[in-house]
């Protein structure tokens, strides 16, 4: 086994152990065992136990019995115990955190461990404080480290006392002091390389030592991390978690190795929204018509978990930043397949305007504003040709007439501004600035038709905009463009299919076009798509509406694809730039789209 294996599975290891309860869970703490006991003094102990266990009576103190645990341990704990001590890299990462003697095999003689073991944790101090060398500067860090844990660890933030959260500042203003003392001690590894020496095992190497130097910083820093991440999924705004916080930027280490910890111990929460944002995606893709409903269920289920990464991580951190973007996208997506079905702005714009609120980096907020003014035009395109039908209806009353025309006077302010926040979000959008000036023309018409009817004049914001030109309701391309990807896909495998079908039959170069033709037509006309176009993901739909093509523009698309193949092969140069048109456009509309106002879509 290489050292390189060797070190995967320490690092493993050494994450493993070093949590909140790394004290707590300390298995010399919980057998009563010095680090220095033999594997004879292990098992002696696990029988005492075990007789005590099966006696249900108490068994005698254990000769390393220091900060003993109040509540028992039951018997599944004690062989988990029994079991790391007898694993020696197990052994060796708990040794390195719990209190050492001064001379290994000797515990029963140290002054300092045996005043720790009669309760006088200030004389312990004071030995230690006294003395320089290694052993006393790492016990020092492990008494703050352990006095600080086990307050955090013995109840919620609200059941602390005065007197305790007092005495754990203290203590946690001693922490990472000590530890960069300790680490910063030109004889610390040095120290640590013998004692590997001694243990003399094969998979517990110098390597191992290195490594856990070079990442003791980030080690310590994660269970401050991860004491504010249960601090906040316990209260979304826990002061505990912000004092954890700033407790790791005050450590003294590094501001990248402080980061990191904070976003590893987030790791979980990343993941958890992860799943989230997948399932509502795939949900939508299976039943598009409740899209819309898995959307929200989204914004319920994520919103928690959005907010505790938002209360332990500044807003610009890049992590906050992608789970915040991922859920925007997701909620985007889900519209988008909604919209593929049923066309209820409405309810698209209620969910675009909270994928909005999530969406953080510039590309994310672009995306949703684009769909959101595109929803936002719609709506007030149908609400203003729903005018237009009644006002067009033959042999109007004037009763009808001055109802309409009063409906006209509330609802075009409405759809003024409407459109003005459509342009604010999506200012090249043109199909949005040539309806806002309809808009304008008609409020203008309006305001000199109200006086000969008995209205009064609507109010109405004034327009930067004038170019007046007809109503349009034709969207901008909604479901996002297939990439080029899967524009090659989708070609590749039908180029594979048909010339398959073609060398097996021998047909002729007529015969082939004719395949081609009613390949592409027929699956247009009844599945939207061919074969690989299903395979990419891909389907064709009409560009005006979104919708499924109609007979005439899937008989002339195939038309021209033909044609495109047939320059190709007789004229290869403009046949290949007419193939390339794809890439070319920013759409991905090859010519045949354009010239039958289609799109293929994702």
């Amino acid at each position: 086994m290489d050292n390189h294996r060797l070190n995967e599975g320490f690092s493993t290891l050494v994450v493993q152990t070093t949590q909140p309860n790394i004290y707590f869970n300390n298995p010399f703490r919980m057998l009563e065992l010095p680090v220095d006991c033999t594997v004879q003094d292990i098992k002696r102990r696990q029988k005492m136990i075990e007789i005590g266990m099966k006696q249900n009576t108490s068994f005698p103190d254990g000769s390393g019995k220091i900060f003993p645990i109040q509540t028992s341990p039951d018997i599944f704990l004690y062989n988990d115990a029994i079991e790391r001590l007898l694993d020696p890299e197990k052994r060796f990462i708990n040794e390195f955190f719990w209190f050492w003697p001064d001379v290994f095999g000797s515990s029963s003689q140290d002054d300092a461990l045996q005043s720790l073991k009669d309760g006088n944790i200030d004389e312990a101090i004071e030995l230690w404080s006294s003395n320089s060398n290694t052993v006393a500067i790492h016990n020092l860090a492990i008494l703050s480290h352990l006095m600080a844990l086990d307050i955090e660890t013995s109840g919620s933030e609200a059941k602390l006392s005065e007197m305790q959260i007092k005495s754990l500042q203290i203590h946690w203003s001693r922490v990472y002091r000590r530890w960069k003392q300790f680490l910063e001690n030109q004889s610390t590894w040095e120290y640590i390389h013998n004692r590997v020496v001694q243990i003399n095992y094969p998979s517990i190497t110098r390597e191992n030592v290195t490594w856990l130097r070079n990442h003791l910083p980030l080690i310590l820093l994660k269970i401050n991390a991860t004491l504010a991440v249960k601090a906040t999924e316990k209260d979304k705004k826990s002061k505990l978690a912000k004092y954890h916080t700033k407790i790791i930027d005050e450590s003294g280490f590094d501001k990248p190795t402080q980061e990191q910890a904070l976003m590893e111990s987030l790791l979980e929460i990343q993941e958890r929204i992860r799943t989230f944002t997948v399932q509502a995606q795939q949900d939508a893709e299976k039943n598009p018509i409740r899209a819309n409903s898995f959307a929200e269920d989204l914004i319920k289920t994520s919103s928690p978990s959005l907010q505790i990464i938002s209360h332990i991580l500044p807003p610009k951190s890049p992590l906050n930043i992608t789970v915040h973007d991922e859920v925007a996208f997701s909620l985007n997506q889900c519209v988008e397949i909604f919209l593929s079905k049923i066309q209820d702005w409405k309810i698209a714009i209620k969910i675009l305007e909270r994928a909005l609120d999530f969406a953080q980096s510039n590309l994310a907020r672009e995306k949703i504003n684009r769909n959101l003014a595109t929803c936002i035009n719609m709506k007030a395109v149908n609400e203003l040709n729903e005018m237009y039908e009644l006002m067009n209806k033959p042999n109007l009353a004037r009763s009808e007439v001055i109802n309409i025309m009063n409906k006209l006077n509330v609802q075009l302010p409405e759809i003024h501004a409407a459109l003005a926040r459509a342009l604010q979000l999506d200012p090249s959008n043109q199909t949005i600035r040539e309806n806002l000036n309809k808009v304008i023309e008609e409020q203008a018409a309006l305001s000199k038709s109200l006086p000969s009817i008995g209205l009064t004049q609507p109010s109405s914001s004034p327009s930067k905009y004038s170019q007046p030109k007809s109503i349009s309701s034709t969207p901008t391309v909604y479901l996002t463009p297939a990439p080029i990807g899967n524009h090659l896909i989708a070609f590749f495998i039908d180029t594979l299919i048909l010339f398959g079908i073609v060398i097996y039959n021998n047909l002729n170069i007529d015969q082939a076009g004719w395949l081609i033709f009613w390949y592409y037509f027929l699956l247009h006309l009844v599945f939207k798509r061919t074969i690989g176009e299903g395979l990419s993901g891909t389907r064709v739909v009409n560009r005006a509406n979104l919708k499924r093509v109609s007979g005439i523009s899937a008989f002339f698309r195939s038309g021209f694809y033909v044609l495109i193949i047939y320059i190709w092969a007789n004229y290869w140069s403009w046949g290949f730039l007419l193939l390339l048109w794809p890439v070319l456009s920013s759409e991905r509309r090859g010519l045949h789209d354009l010239l039958t106002g289609t799109i293929l879509v994702k």
